[in-house]
């Protein structure tokens, strides 16, 4: 599953989740761009799930691999990785 939100720089805003079961990631790719394109979006960020001490675990290494198709899909808007080591627990506690 790949969950798609939009944001002009204050908090993102969920538009969606695209829940492809054939593993296909071209296929998701092309579906994030044209999710971007739809909605003007000038970059893309991709959430990366480090492990608490910062290494790459085997989600991590599949996400990364993901993000260099996506750029490749996307260009020329630019794909970022973004941290999402605490994003969980940050949102837990925001929540309460």
């Amino acid at each position: 599953r790949t969950g798609l939100a939009v944001s002009a720089g204050i908090a993102p805003l969920p538009i969606g989740i695209i829940d492809d079961q054939s593993a296909n990631l071209t296929a998701v790719a092309a579906q994030v761009v044209r999710a971007a394109r739809s909605e003007g979006a000038s970059q893309l960020v991709l959430g990366m799930p480090y492990n608490s001490s910062g290494g790459e675990g085997e989600q991590a290494v599949a996400t990364r691999r993901f993000g260099e198709l996506l750029a490749r899909e996307a260009a020329p808007r630019p794909v970022y990785l973004w941290d999402e080591r605490f994003s969980s627990a940050e949102a837990s506690m925001r929540a309460n």
